[in-house]
């Protein structure tokens, strides 16, 4: 669909308002579950020749360009921010699914460390979480 979009010399604005409705909505939906990456390098392939099929620049420019021309982080970095945006939507819901998972979680890391400081557990009347200091 970009090719031909592209090949109809569509403005690059249009191109990227499809790639991001056609497919980063897909990859943002499973992308914070993703953990395997060889998934994550095939997912930034694609990316990376989307973007190239977008702006039209040749395979020698850098991908770290593309990504700023288009506004656009790696999909890499776009994992990141959906398992931290995940992990404090968790946090702030006591009764998220995830809630329990990620407390134990950082139970199992904070006994794991040396130094620590108590923070009261997610879900009230549960008991007390300790952090690494570090």
């Amino acid at each position: 669909m970009l090719k031909v979009a592209a090949g109809r010399k569509a403005e690059e604005r249009h191109l990227v308002m499809l790639y991001k409705s056609l497919v980063l909505t897909v990859v943002d939906y499973a992308l914070p579950m993703i953990n395997i990456s060889q998934n994550l390098m095939g997912l930034e392939r694609l990316q990376n020749a989307c973007l190239r099929i977008v702006t039209g620049y040749p395979r020698s420019t850098p991908v770290h360009v593309l990504q700023y021309l288009v506004g656009i982080p790696s999909i890499d970095t776009r994992q990141k921010l959906a398992q931290a945006t995940i992990t404090c939507k968790a946090l702030q819901e006591s009764r998220h699914g995830l809630s329990e998972v990620i407390f134990n979680e950082l139970t199992a890391l904070q006994s794991s460390q040396q130094n620590t400081s108590t923070l009261p557990h997610p879900r009230p009347g549960i008991g007390r979480l300790s952090l690494s200091t570090d």
